[in-house]
């Protein structure tokens, strides 16, 4: 992919080879979804118990069984902004799978009882996935962040793993969108045949916007990753792996992002801790197809 092409690319000679039955099932009547995995309710926010292992395999089972949906990444902060905000809160509890991405989520899923809750970090996600993309020959659209960042990511990602697809990227400007912009790009991501769509427009934007489109789009499958791009891009390192699994990830990005980060963490974290003391969080039970109910 050259620096040349045109901003929103599609690989016509690629999307032929990726047409498949499942990529162009039309999309589930919204609240049908059945779950297949168990939830832990975190101040309202249904987040799933599953490891990265578990998450992958049950996107695959969506896609060979023709569900439609979208998966969210949440951390602390995520999950803050969907407690004040029921419409996001909505959309979070909709998802196909919405996964622990930050040591509290998982401390919270454990603290209720899960035993197979981890994290699932997005930067980490994406790879994993795309890696069962290209053993499967699905196709993969990107949408979101610069031009430069989005060709680095691209070159990266098809250098390091045999076989990826890549059906098409856009990066849309950073302003809001008329009709005909936001109706152009549901009709590019459409007409590619991708199976998986990538989002990363960062939270709470991409959450917002995979709830609103979701009904219009045809791909199997979308993510919100937010800074996966950038990590897997390699404009943006991440924290020593021994940070991530004792959750100090957030110290390593505040000592890279200060000024960015300080405001945002100072608030969070005292936040959350009273949150999960207000509110424990508990395991949801109940039919497959009522993630958010409660045992009386």
């Amino acid at each position: 992919m050259s620096a040349t092409e045109p901003r929103g690319v599609e690989h016509s000679e690629r999307k032929a080879s990726a047409m498949t039955t499942a990529q162009h099932q039309p999309p589930a009547t919204p609240g049908t979804v059945i779950r297949t995995h168990s939830r832990v309710d975190i101040m309202g926010v249904h987040v799933s118990c599953v490891n990265m292992g578990r998450a992958v395999s049950l996107v695959e089972e969506s896609v060979d069984g023709s569900q439609h949906g979208y998966v969210c990444v949440s951390d602390a902060n995520a999950l803050l902004h969907a407690r004040d905000d029921g419409s996001l809160r909505t959309v979070l509890n909709d998802s196909l799978l919405t996964v622990p991405d930050g040591m509290p989520l998982v401390w919270s899923g454990r603290w209720a009882g899960s035993q197979v809750i981890d994290r699932v970090p997005g930067p980490e996600l994406m790879p994993a996935v795309l890696r069962l993309a290209a053993a499967r020959g699905w196709s993969n659209y990107f949408l979101g962040g610069d031009e430069e960042t989005m060709q680095a990511l691209i070159a990266r990602l098809e250098a390091s793993i045999p076989g990826l697809q890549v059906a098409g990227w856009h990066c849309p400007p950073f302003r809001a969108l008329s009709e005909d912009e936001d109706e152009e790009i549901v009709r590019r991501i459409n007409a590619s045949g991708a199976t998986f769509l990538w989002v990363g427009l960062g939270a709470p934007k991409q959450e917002a916007w995979l709830g609103s489109h979701n009904h219009r789009l045809t791909v199997p499958v979308a993510f919100g990753v937010g800074g996966a791009f950038a990590m897997n891009a390699g404009t943006v390192g991440r924290a020593p792996r021994w940070m991530q699994r004792s959750g100090l990830e957030w110290s390593y990005r505040l000592l890279q992002e200060p000024k960015r980060l300080w405001p945002r963490y100072s608030k969070v974290i005292p936040r959350f801790l009273a949150g999960i003391v207000g509110d424990p969080p508990h395991l949801l039970t109940g039919s497959s197809r009522d993630p958010g109910a409660r045992t009386p």
